[in-house]
């Protein structure tokens, strides 16, 4: 049976995806270029109702009302849900605050990539137990000129499980590890900022940083910094070019990684 659900689950994503998009397409509206709404970091700001931006690294977005946004990953959706709620709680003209909640479900993807030998990243030896990692926490932005934009954002995390799971299915690597290490810590604190803004005419600027804080067992931390320009093609479509600096204090030891980021979001109506 779980050998039908891996074969199905990913078909099943692929052509949801493409029914999804095809119907924004066919409903698609200009965007307004100067609506803060639609930056491509994630900011306090929601989307207005029925427009959604859609992402390749991070979590797609969408609009319910003008003070409720929803969260999720339309392929990542079958293998770990993982739903968000961002939710307006004050709009001032130069600042905006709102609060973040979501839940994520990996116990499924983690049975996915069990497999013995070449391309498996978990020994099938271990039970991988069901579990559920909450998040809560604020996002404040600010305009600062007429071409910056300012946020920040401090996150509380923690995690519900049957069982705790066996420390080595960790999987070391960037940005997997900081995001599945409030599974074996328990909880954790998520920091960040991001500057972005206008360079010249159709070229914006991002800048970006996060930390991770895990206190159980001994703090464990880990950083991702991001710079990179970011080009509008047009008023749906924005793509993002350049690279990200990771470190992290992983089971052997710290460790630095620099990798590039290619990114887009793409701003509909639906």
């Amino acid at each position: 049976m779980i050998s039908q659900s891996r074969n199905s689950c990913p078909s099943t994503g692929y052509l949801m995806l493409i029914l999804l998009l095809c119907a924004g397409l066919a409903a698609a509206q200009p965007i307004p270029p100067d609506d803060p709404a639609f930056l491509f970091s994630n900011t306090a700001y929601t989307l207005p109702a029925r427009r959604g931006g859609f992402a390749l690294l991070h979590n797609s977005r969408y609009g319910v009302s003008r003070r409720v946004e929803l969260g999720f990953h339309p392929l990542m959706m079958f293998l770990s849900p993982d739903i968000e709620v961002k939710w307006k709680q004050v709009e001032a003209p130069q600042f905006t605050l709102s609060s973040f909640h979501s839940i994520n479900y990996p116990s499924f993807l983690m049975c996915v990539v069990q497999v013995e030998g070449a391309g498996g990243f978990i020994s099938p030896e271990f039970t991988i137990p069901t579990m559920l990692a909450i998040q809560n926490g604020l996002i404040g932005t600010t305009i600062v000129g007429d071409r910056h934009i300012l946020t920040g954002r401090l996150t509380f995390e923690f995690s519900l499980k049957n069982a705790k799971p066996d420390a080595r299915t960790t999987v070391d690597l960037p940005f997997v590890y900081p995001r599945a290490a409030v599974y074996y810590k328990d909880y954790g604190f998520i920091t960040g900022l991001a500057a972005e803004g206008k360079v010249w005419q159709r070229l914006d600027y991002l800048a970006t940083v996060d930390a991770y804080f895990f206190p159980q067992g001994g703090l464990d931390f880990f950083s991702e910094t991001t710079a990179g320009a970011v080009w509008r093609t047009g008023k749906k479509f924005k793509l993002l070019i350049g690279g990200k600096l990771t470190y992290g204090e992983y089971p052997f030891g710290p460790q630095w990684h620099l990798l590039p980021v290619i990114d887009f979001r793409w701003f509909l109506r639906i």
